[in-house]
């Protein structure tokens, strides 16, 4: 999961639309879901992004993670 922070998240025409700036876990250790910060916004506005759905797809030396609405690019 060290990949995944500050990751882009970019929508599925991949412009960017947020960056990853924090990892949520619960009791156990899981992650559960991430804290975004979204593209361009002022001030700061961060929106969580829960895991449940998002497949990997590996994308040349990269992996994104994506919904078919969204995608996490690093």
């Amino acid at each position: 999961m060290r990949q995944l922070c500050d990751a882009d998240i970019v929508d599925i025409d991949g412009l960017e639309i947020g960056e990853v700036e924090r990892i949520m876990r619960d009791a156990s250790g899981t992650v559960t879901k991430l804290l975004v910060e979204v593209e361009d916004s002022n001030p700061d506005h961060i929106v969580e992004i829960s895991l449940a759905g998002l497949t990997p797809t590996q994308n040349g030396d990269d992996w994104d993670l994506g919904s078919g609405n969204c995608y996490v690019q690093r």
